[in-house]
């Protein structure tokens, strides 16, 4: 073999072995280099980032940002002590499930805290519109609010000397603070307590009962009538009364005080919002009554009843007004559903209420018979509820099984 030819031959030898020992090796050392330039870039990158980062806050937006929200977060701090010590004296020892609503309050007051730090400083950068940062102020003080009220219901239901299912002790601490923010309209403290206690009350029957009766007087004691030159009378309410109807003619409050049959305390509260004449509570006793249909009677209060048979007995509720309400009531109770529906309690104000029509169509009471349900059973087993009175002819209630016990 020539040298020539034996130089190649080596050479394509050695290009099949070599390789397998090289490549590693090789790959190695690449992948060691680009680790050198990775981190390198990595390095340059993070020194970029903290540059800009240091100068984003060290800007004047950051710092006021950053202020505002270190200040919320010591009030919440703060707040959230003095809450503790007040209530628990230090040491809270009530129930599991006491203490669950605290932890939920003081968690969200926590979050609102850092929501609202959040929200001022984008809308203090001067990132964004005037208009979108007035929407996030506007939110955010909304937010603020509903929180407020919250922890005001919490620190009611919470005390141990105060009873916050009781209606009565409810409206009497209710009546407290609506002269204290009548006297003060802009104490944010005062103002959560009122619309906490509000919203205890609407909770029940006759804390709605107690809830009407109390805003009737305060809204009149604190609307003045007033005539300008030309004669023309309008109501003139202190801000504490404008603030009360507001909330109460909330979408949520008045769903709830419609849904109870609160006609009434509906009305009172359009004529706060509305700026017109407050009435007297006998007169929106009688007010909304054509608004009910015999198939929600059971759902009315018991207190809303008794203010219609007051209107009645004063004859703020009488004519035809009071005919078509005792019609739907003779009409709710003749329906098949009616011992699943109307209580006792119930049945008695709407034997008063037919009571005091008796009175206006023949001048007195005499000859009034009320309804009564009495049980009789079928051959089948059937329970059969029958309503009878004076103008009825025979049966005017069935129902199915197990009524009497639904009726009382």
């Amino acid at each position: 073999m020539s040298g020539g030819k034996f130089f190649l031959t080596l050479v394509a030898m050695l290009l099949r072995v070599v390789p397998f020992f090289l490549i590693p090796g090789l790959v190695k050392s690449s992948m060691s280099a680009l680790g050198n330039l990775g981190a390198k870039i990595s390095g340059i990158g993070s020194r970029f980032g903290s540059s800009v980062t240091g100068s984003a806050r060290k800007s004047d937006a950051f710092q006021r940002g950053s202020e505002f929200g270190e200040q919320l977060r010591g009030r919440g701090i703060a707040a959230r002590h003095k809450i503790l010590g007040k209530i628990t004296g230090g040491k809270y020892t009530g129930s599991k499930g006491s203490k669950r609503r605290l932890a939920r309050a003081i968690g969200a007051q926590e979050a609102r805290i850092r929501g609202d730090a959040k929200a001022a400083a984008i809308a203090g950068g001067g990132f964004i519109s005037n208009s979108r940062a007035n929407d996030i102020y506007a939110s955010a003080r909304d937010a603020e609010e509903t929180q407020g009220v919250k922890d005001a219901e919490n620190g009611f239901r919470l005390d141990p000397d105060f009873d916050a299912g009781n209606h009565t002790e409810v409206n009497n601490r209710l009546k407290q603070y609506l002269e204290e923010l009548n006297q003060n309209p802009d104490d944010i403290v005062v103002r959560r307590k009122v619309k906490a206690l509000t919203k205890i009350l609407l909770e029940s029957d006759d804390g709605r009962g107690d809830l009407a009766r109390t805003v009737q007087e305060f809204a009149k004691a604190n609307t003045q009538a007033v005539t300008d030159e030309n004669g023309r009378v309008t109501y003139q309410s202190s801000k504490a009364v404008k603030d009360l109807g507001k909330y109460l003619g909330s979408g949520e409050n008045m769903s709830r005080i419609k849904g109870s049959g609160q006609r009434g305390l509906k009305s009172l509260v359009d004529d706060i919002n509305r700026g017109n004449n407050i009435r007297t509570s006998v007169e929106y006793g009688a007010d909304g009554v054509d608004k009910f249909n015999a198939a929600g009677v059971g759902d009315i209060d018991i207190t809303s009843l008794k203010s219609q048979v007051a209107a009645a007995q004063a004859d703020a509720l009488s004519g035809e007004t009071l005919h078509k309400l005792t019609d739907i009531y003779r009409r709710a109770i003749a329906s098949e559903n009616a011992g699943n529906l109307i209580s006792g309690e119930s049945l008695a104000q709407i034997n008063n209420l037919l009571k005091e029509e008796h009175r206006q169509n023949t001048g007195s009471y005499d000859g009034f018979q009320k309804i009564t349900f009495e049980t009789s059973s079928s051959n089948s087993g059937t329970v059969q509820i029958h309503g009878n009175n004076s103008n009825s002819n025979g049966p005017i209630v069935q129902t199915g099984n197990d009524a009497r016990q639904e009726l009382f």
